[in-house]
C-alpha cells in the first residue's frame, strides 16, 4: 500500500461505500475494475487517480488481516502534469456515479473564486467548501451558493444551476472579482439574518436558498441596502419559508416559492415593486 500516494484535492471518501467494498474483499472476492494512477518516475511511487474507495477499503482490510493478499489490476501512466492528471481523472470518472461535489473538489485549485472566498483578507462571511462542513469551522456548500449565483442571468428561474458538473466547473472558473463582490454583500447580510452556516437551518434548504438569493439578485440594484436587509427580515421564519424548507430545490418547488412569496412581499408598501 506505500506505492500509492493520494491526490489532495480526491473526491469525498463515503464510508457507506469503504465498507460494502471491505465486504467483497473480507468474503474472499478481489475487485475486478483496476485501480488508476500517475507513477511519478523520480519518487517512484503512483499517485492514485481513480479507486479511492477501493483503496480505503483495502487499507481497512490489511488493518485486519495483514497476511493476507490482495490481487489488483493497475492501470497508469507516467509523470502526467498536474492539468493531465484532471484530465484523466475526469475521463475515467466521468462514466461512473460522480457527485458534482466530486468534481468541484478535483478542480478546487483551478476555480480563483473558490480560493477568494476563504481567503482571510477577502473577508468573506463564511467559509465555502466543495460539500456542506458543519464540524469545526461550518462552510457552506460552493454549489448551492455559486451554483445559485450563475443563474442570475436566466429569464425563467428554475432554482439552482441545471447544467452538468463540468460546466458547472467552467463557469466558475471564469468569474471574477465583480462577481465575488456581489455575492460577498448578499453573503454578509444573509449570514447576519438567519445564522451559522447549517445545512438543516430552514433558511440553508436549497429550495429558500435559492429563492432568496434569486429575489436578492433581482432586486439589489434598485434598492437600497436597507431596503434588501429589511427583505431578510421580512422572511425570516415567515410561514411559507417553514412550508417549502420540507421540500427539494427543483424547478417546481422553487417556481411555486418563488411565486408565493414574491407576492407576498409586493403587498407591502416598500417591496411593492419587487420583480
Amino acid at each position: 500500500m506505500n506505492m500509492f500516494v493520494l491526490l489532495a484535492n480526491r473526491r469525498d471518501i463515503k464510508n457507506s461505500h469503504v465498507s460494502k467494498l471491505y465486504k467483497v474483499l473480507a468474503e474472499g472476492s478481489n475487485f475486478e475494475s483496476p485501480l488508476v494512477a500517475n507513477l511519478y518516475s523520480r519518487k517512484r511511487v503512483y499517485a492514485l487517480l481513480d479507486g479511492n474507495h477501493r483503496y480505503e477499503a483495502m487499507k481497512k482490510y490489511f488493518d485486519k488481516f495483514p497476511e493476507r493478499k490482495v490481487e489488483i489490476y493497475l492501470i497508469f501512466y507516467t509523470d502526467l502534469s498536474p492539468e493531465e492528471e484532471k484530465e484523466e481523472y475526469t475521463k475515467w470518472n466521468s462514466g461512473k456515479r460522480q457527485s458534482t461535489n466530486d468534481f468541484i473538489q478535483a478542480y478546487w485549485d483551478t476555480i480563483p473564486i473558490a480560493k477568494w472566498f476563504n481567503a482571510p483578507l477577502r473577508g468573506f462571511a463564511c467559509r465555502v467548501a466543495p460539500s456542506w462542513r458543519t464540524g469545526g469551522i461550518p462552510a457552506i456548500e460552493f454549489k448551492t451558493l455559486v451554483g445559485a449565483y450563475l443563474t442570475k442571468d436566466d429569464q425563467t428561474f428554475s432554482g439552482g444551476f441545471s447544467g452538468s458538473a463540468m460546466e458547472l466547473v467552467e463557469k466558475s472558473q471564469h468569474l471574477g472579482d465583480r462577481d465575488f463582490g456581489v455575492i460577498k454583500s448578499f453573503m454578509a447580510d444573509y449570514v447576519t439574518a438567519y445564522g451559522r452556516i447549517d445545512p438543516k437551518n430552514m433558511h440553508y434548504k436549497q429550495v429558500v436558498f435559492y429563492t432568496l438569493f434569486r429575489l436578492w439578485l433581482k432586486n439589489y440594484q434598485a434598492h437600497d441596502f436597507a431596503t434588501m436587509r429589511k427583505m431578510f427580515e421580512v422572511i425570516r421564519g415567515h410561514r411559507l419559508v417553514v412550508e417549502y424548507q420540507k421540500l427539494g430545490g427543483t424547478r417546481e418547488n422553487c417556481n411555486a416559492f418563488h411565486a408565493l412569496l414574491l407576492a407576498d412581499l409586493k403587498t407591502r408598501r416598500q417591496f411593492a415593486d419587487f420583480v
